[in-house]
């Protein structure tokens, strides 16, 4: 029977070959290509650029987004395979091949054009105990498909050969990475950022972990779902040490963690989670801020010559405070040493003409010589104006003994 098979479907090839070369789809605009290998009927070439043939005769396999797949395979054996046969078919499931995009897993039919003489072509792409499967993560099939006749079992998969594919049904995460500020801004936690071939805008959730696969007792640590965006990064929502809950359980110290993030397209699937890892800093550094008379520095205006409290208002995570200022030349320092103490008095004289902004530097320390600085900038505006109280009785007496000497030097004028 395989031999008559053989002998009719040898003769038939170029005929299907002339019949079907201008139906199928052009090889390189296909996302299937590689081969597929049966012990009875040998290998089955899924895309023409396998053989560089596309130039004559075009042909391939694709996967639809909806996980149905449409298209010709070519076997020298037994001809095209069509992998979207439109009905007819011999058993449960009553479709054509497709893949659950979710599982990966192909079900559904295919079908041998060269069926006949007492062979119907089809090919099972999943029974009970077998079938046919797509990674995603990494496009490439696997698994065998069943045909009694003829074919026998189609392995997907042999050896260094197989059938791949660029189609996946969620988007991908590239380039993941994270970076921490520099280590007087206090945060624990890096930035990440990332691409991502997602159709923006798109969702994606992020989560930081105690480990990689995310399967600490508490993990995730951190976690955030953010939706109907188009950003590509990501940082936490806390100032300096985030100290506050989630971000509380990551701690300064040298540990590792890992950040992960997934995408998806609007109301589509979720694609696989990447991951970067980060150590934290192994030292919390000091907080650095200073005060201008108990209250923000920045921007503030200070009069000339009026005496003004510069004092601390950092934070140490690590023993004993130490600071130090820098003061612009035009400060006089009022009471306490510039080079040692965390309060000072100062008071600033006239500046040059066009430099009424001044800088002033501070500087903190904690116990273990780790130091941050900031700095801020105050306008010196021109001294108060001088007033002099004057009794009211006396103002009214003046003013009255004025009025009268015009009023008399007036009449005299007549």
């Amino acid at each position: 029977m395989y031999k008559k098979f053989l002998v009719t479907g040898i003769t038939l090839l170029a005929v299907f070959g002339f019949l079907f070369a201008e139906k199928v789809l052009a090889g390189p605009e296909n996302n299937v290509k590689g081969w597929a290998y049966s012990e009875n009927i040998g290998w089955v070439s899924f895309n023409c650029t396998n053989e560089e043939s596309c130039g004559s005769i075009d042909y391939g396999v694709h996967i639809n987004e909806d996980g149905t797949f449409t298209g010709y395979a070519w076997s020298e054996n037994i001809g095209w395979i069509d992998f979207a046969p439109s009905s007819g078919y011999p058993a449960d499931p009553q479709y054509s091949a497709k893949v659950d995009l979710e599982t990966g897993e192909v079900s559904g039919w295919a079908r041998a054009l060269s069926y006949g003489d007492d062979w119907d072509g089809w090919i099972k792409m999943r029974g009970t105990n077998y079938g046919v499967s797509i990674d995603f993560s990494i496009g490439e099939f696997s698994g065998f498909a069943w045909k009694e006749e003829v074919v026998g079992w189609l392995s997907f998969k042999e050896d260094n050969y197989g059938v791949t594919t660029s189609f996946s049904p969620f988007p991908s995460i590239t380039n993941f990475a994270n970076e921490f500020p520099a280590p007087c801004s206090q945060s624990r936690i890096p930035t990440f950022s990332w691409e991502t071939d997602a159709d923006l805008p798109y969702d994606y959730e992020i989560r930081l972990c105690s480990n990689s696969s995310c399967t600490g007792a508490s993990d995730p640590l951190v976690s955030e779902l953010k939706e109907n965006t188009g950003s590509t990064s990501w940082a936490p929502a806390c100032a300096y040490t985030c100290d506050v809950p989630p971000y509380n359980s990551i701690n300064f110290g040298g540990g590792t963690y890992y950040g992960q993030v997934r995408a998806r397209n609007l109301g589509g699937l979720w694609g696989n989670w990447v991951t970067s890892s980060f150590t934290t800093y192994n030292h919390a550094y000091p907080y650095s801020d200073f005060l201008c008379d108990g209250s923000d520095c920045s921007g503030m205006g200070i009069y000339e010559d009026v005496v003004v409290t510069l004092s601390s208002n950092s934070t140490t995570y690590d023993g004993t405070l130490a600071c130090s200022w820098t003061l612009p030349d035009i400060a006089e320092v009022v009471e306490g040493n510039p080079a040692a103490d965390c309060e000072i008095q100062v008071k600033f004289s006239p500046p040059p003409p066009g430099q009424r902004e001044q800088d002033i530097g501070f500087t903190v320390a904690d116990s273990s010589s780790y130091s941050c600085s900031t700095t801020k900038t105050v306008d010196i505006r021109f001294p108060l104006p001088e007033y002099k109280e004057v009794s009211p009785v006396s103002w009214l007496r003046n003013f009255l003994t004025s009025l009268f000497v015009r009023v008399t030097n007036i009449y005299a004028a007549f």
